[in-house]
């Protein structure tokens, strides 16, 4: 079988999975195929896929919490019916190393998720391979010594490079001990906490976008909110304009990371005022005012389902306090003692080396000789 065509899309905050998608790119190069790397933003799928078996469709993206990021699991909803177009994702997942152990990253449910929902769309998907690269998730853990990052790039450069051969021949990539890795993690995520998805979507992305802030280095510049993948960063502000994120921040932390004056902050003091707003519960009193007509709610009483109940009184007490404290840290001295106690400086800040910002902001299409 030969390709004429590989549609690749990608989902990026740091750089990673713009990475990956690049070096499929280069391969479909040296084979003489056309090719194209778009953001999911930017895409007009049903312009750009074809229904034939001699295209190829790829999807890259993040692991966030053993998911694909909600607009990935959009993107794949929003994909047009194709009966016989090859279908192939590409999740990343953080690796961290430590001394010389390797802690391997897991994307178990975001490599699942594709193969389950695009054949009922008419693909035909023909397997995933999740790379490691470095971990990115500088909100909450320090960020990788260079030549650590360096090394797992190359490692995942190579490993990429073998299997992208084989799927540009043709051939699936199914049955690997990585994918053995993921579809168990996958299989005993879904098994033993059913409702992790659903919790997740609702509570932890959109706790993990609330710890956000700007610090008194931001000039105002609007560059982080013109480049979010989500549009889920406002300037509010007339005269001296700042970032506000909203509800679809999906911490890809593209923000923090490319910000040329290292302005935008986790808030770790912040996050820990935010979990006690979130420890006042409400979902114990309503399970007890329904169950008295209707006895029979008891026995759907569980950690998971008194969290999203929970989530009728998390989302406009978030918004309430995310709202009071954009206002504080507008006061020089509360925004000193925020910037202080993040931990941010202590992480770092990372994206993928030779990736910038420009690049995660256009279609990249190419074809050449080989």
């Amino acid at each position: 079988m030969g390709y004429k065509k590989a549609s690749i899309y990608f989902l990026s905050g740091t750089g990673n999975s713009y990475r990956v998608a690049i070096w499929l790119q280069q391969e479909c190069l040296r084979r003489n195929i056309p090719s194209a790397v778009i953001p999911i933003n930017l895409a007009d799928p049903k312009t750009e896929i074809e229904a034939a078996s001699d295209q190829l469709v790829v999807l890259a993206y993040p692991t966030h919490g053993l998911l694909p990021p909600w607009s990935a699991i959009k993107f794949l909803f929003k994909l047009p019916f194709r009966r016989r177009t090859h279908f192939f994702c590409i999740p990343t997942r953080g690796i961290v190393r430590i001394g010389r152990f390797i802690i391997p990253g897991i994307a178990g449910v975001a490599s699942m998720l594709p193969s389950f929902l695009l054949p009922l769309k008419g693909y035909h998907v023909r397997g995933s391979l999740s790379l490691d690269m470095p971990a990115n998730m500088t909100s909450v853990m320090p960020s990788l010594r260079q030549k650590d990052i360096a090394r797992i790039i190359a490692d995942s450069k190579r490993r990429a490079g073998r299997y992208y051969t084989r799927l540009l021949a043709g051939k699936s990539i199914w049955f690997t001990r990585n994918n053995l890795w993921e579809y168990t993690w996958g299989t005993l995520l879904l098994v033993f906490f059913p409702l992790f998805p659903i919790l997740y979507l609702l509570l932890g992305r959109f706790f993990m976008g609330k710890m956000m802030f700007a610090n008194s280095d931001c000039i105002g510049c609007g560059k982080c909110a013109r480049a979010c993948p989500n549009n889920a960063i406002l300037m509010k502000g007339k005269n001296n304009p700042k970032p506000y994120w909203k509800y679809n921040c999906e911490d890809c932390l593209r923000c923090m990371n490319y910000c040329e004056y290292r302005a935008v902050e986790a808030g770790h003091s912040w996050a820990v005022i935010l979990y006690f707003i979130g420890t006042f519960s409400l979902s114990a009193y309503i399970f007890q005012f329904i169950a008295q007509y209707f006895p029979q709610i008891d026995y759907l009483k569980n950690f998971y389902t008194l969290e999203i109940v929970n989530a009728v009184y998390y989302y406009p007490a978030y918004f309430i306090a995310y709202l009071i404290f954009f206002e504080m840290i507008r006061w020089k001295p509360l925004n000193a003692l925020f910037t202080w106690t993040t931990l941010t400086h202590f992480f770092k800040r990372y994206h993928e080396p030779e990736t910038k910002l420009e690049d995660l902001l256009q279609k990249s299409e190419g074809y050449e000789d080989s």
